[in-house]
């Protein structure tokens, strides 16, 4: 059905055509006309030919009439066609519920997004045909894309009470909701728990529409005890600024020494402020410094003090500088007094949502890396631009443009040109995988019971126990120790590859030490921003620990739990085929 709507019509056509002038020419000859106009008139106005090209044209054309009303129908067939599929024949496979508001507002290009999301994910699984994809509206070259993929299309108008039915969510093994709102993204997943869908399998990934709403929120606040283990909420900003500090990582370029990572922040939109709040969180490095932001943006000010409310342990984790700026005034002589500030950049991120602007900025930061170092001053660092949806110019600036390195586009919803793959559904993917996460947290599980068996008097921790029945902030925190290991080989001049046995290398106790520092400020930050304070006496009640001070300040076995925890994600690497060697 796919190749008859995509070739049929233009092959009519084409017939249409060559039979027209075939006619025509016909007429001529036959000496029925006297000219050409004569003919094409003829030709045009004769619907009664009863042999030669004329009948043959006449019947091509109500073919092609008749194909025209029919490809009218091909969508609606293809889609009534998936309908009956997915519901009698779909087992094991992963819906994909996208509402969105598809009439003209302010919030389009948001919304927008959010299909993108969907789609970009329902398009690049590893296998598309055991997808659905559920949603109220789609573009016919979006629904296309998807058909050639070979994923289910189901258009559905916000029915709920019958969403299970016609998705087959009872057979289903995951359940990603990303609609517009909030709220809808809960009642899909809560629907889809319930004891009447009877799915006990059943793993929902639920989209939380803002940062501000993310913080708040509480799982066990709309969901019983019972589907809590199967609930996994996450932040498209949030997944973007995960790939982007994977992807491109502040400290790439002085991880190994002592020197502050400090990052140029252009734009505090809601992907600016998660990349700040990632960097408060997963900025721990060999240095022992808080890394410093600076921060350019219009009312920075005061969507800074905004952040300071919601997230008070901010302060206490990152150093900053505020520029007061209209980003499109940025000019070339505000850079060079940027670049030649005491403390240099090691990475530039520029969050914005305008690709002409994010051109235009990222070009004259790499310029000024060039002139700087032609002049034998400075240091050079990535220039990382945010391509939204659509754009061209960046991709064009990044394949053609000189930069000699130094620029990175991030796209958001189309294929990146470095790593080949969409970075939301990438983000995506990662997130739902908590293969490594699980791992680590098992491990900790297991010598946590150990040491109970050794040790009548030793007190299990309250988080000891299956991964199922964690909390999601716990789960959350695994999946932060995994994300930090990378910078932790940064740091000790390593990297995590795939490769044969013999390019092993082993961690000294030295380094060991150190990763272990890291991974505790970590700890401690992850807490603070959890809400944790201080307290001679652990109380999980009341979120106070012991262990919220220095490394030297600890005791010889809260230390050793550091250290085991490096030593269990080196193990957890190599049964999963990587291996930790020495950079060149």
């Amino acid at each position: 059905m796919i190749l008859i709507g995509r070739w049929a019509l233009p092959f009519l056509i084409t017939l249409s055509f060559a039979l027209f002038i075939i006619s025509s020419v016909d007429r001529i000859i036959s000496q029925e006309a006297s000219n050409y106009l004569q003919a094409i008139m003829q030709t045009a106005t004769d619907g009664m030919a009863n042999y030669g090209p004329q009948l043959y044209l006449n019947f091509t054309l109500k073919i092609l009439l008749v194909w025209a009303a029919v490809r009218i129908y091909v969508a609606s067939f293809g889609l009534r066609w998936d309908h009956l599929w997915i519901r009698a024949m779909m087992r094991g496979h992963t819906v994909i519920v996208c509402f969105w508001s598809d009439g003209v507002s302010s919030e389009k290009s948001s919304n927008q997004s959010d299909i993108e999301l969907a789609i970009d994910f329902a398009s690049s699984s590893p296998d598309c045909k055991s997808v659905v994809l559920v949603t109220n509206s789609i573009g016919d070259d979006q629904r296309q894309r998807l058909w050639n993929k070979g994923v289910k299309v189901l258009v559905f108008n916000k029915d709920l009470s019958n969403l299970v039915r016609a998705a087959a969510i009872q057979r289903a093994s995951t359940l990603i909701a990303t609609c517009e709102k909030t709220d809808e993204n809960i009642a899909v997943c809560r629907i889809s728990l319930s004891e009447e869908t009877d799915n006990k399998g059943l793993q929902c990934k639920c989209k939380i529409s803002t940062l501000s709403e993310k913080r708040r929120f509480k799982v066990d606040d709309y969901f019983e005890e019972s589907m809590l283990p199967r609930v996994r909420i996450f932040n498209n900003s949030e997944l973007l600024a995960r790939r982007l500090f994977n992807s491109f990582p502040p400290d790439r370029r002085v991880a190994p020494s002592a020197e502050r990572v400090h990052l140029l922040l252009i734009g505090l939109g809601s992907i600016g402020q998660a990349v700040l709040e990632r960097m408060a969180r997963m900025g721990h490095y060999r240095s022992g410094l808080l890394p410093k932001l600076t921060i350019v943006d219009r009312q920075v000010a005061e969507k800074w003090q905004r952040l300071e409310t919601e997230l008070p342990a901010l302060k206490r984790w990152v150093e900053w500088e505020l520029i007061e700026l209209e980003v499109g005034d940025v000019g070339e002589q505000t850079l060079n007094d940027w670049m030649s500030a005491d403390e240099p950049f090691t990475g530039a991120y520029i969050c914005l949502k305008n690709e002409i602007v994010n051109l235009r900025i990222s070009r004259l930061l790499v310029n000024s890396q060039f002139n700087a170092h032609e002049s034998n001053e400075g240091r050079q660092f990535d220039v990382v631009a945010l391509d939204p949806p659509g754009g061209l110019v960046l991709s064009e600036f990044f394949q053609r443009g000189r930069h000699s390195g130094l620029f990175h586009k991030f796209s958001l919803t189309t294929v990146d040109d470095e790593s080949k793959r969409s970075v939301l559904s990438e983000g995506l993917s990662a997130d739902i995988d908590d293969s490594k996460a699980r791992a680590l947290h098992n491990s900790y599980f297991e010598q946590d019971l150990q040491r109970a068996r050794e040790n009548p008097d030793y007190k299990i921790g309250p988080n000891s126990k299956p991964w199922e029945q964690l909390p999601e902030n716990i789960r959350d925190a695994n999946r932060m120790v995994t994300d930090h290991f990378d910078i932790k080989m940064r740091a000790i001049g390593c990297e995590v590859i795939r490769t044969d046995s013999d390019s092993e290398t082993e961690l000294d106790e030295s380094e060991i030490e150190l990763l272990a520092k890291m991974e505790h400020r970590r700890w401690w930050a992850d807490r603070d921003f959890n809400g944790w304070f201080f307290g001679a006496t652990r109380d999980d009640v009341r979120k106070i620990h012991p262990n919220m001070v220095p490394y030297s300040d600890l005791s010889e076995p809260d230390k050793q739990k550091d250290r085991d925890s490096v030593q269990n994600m080196v193990q957890i690497l190599k049964d999963d085929g990587f291996l930790i060697t020495r950079k060149n």
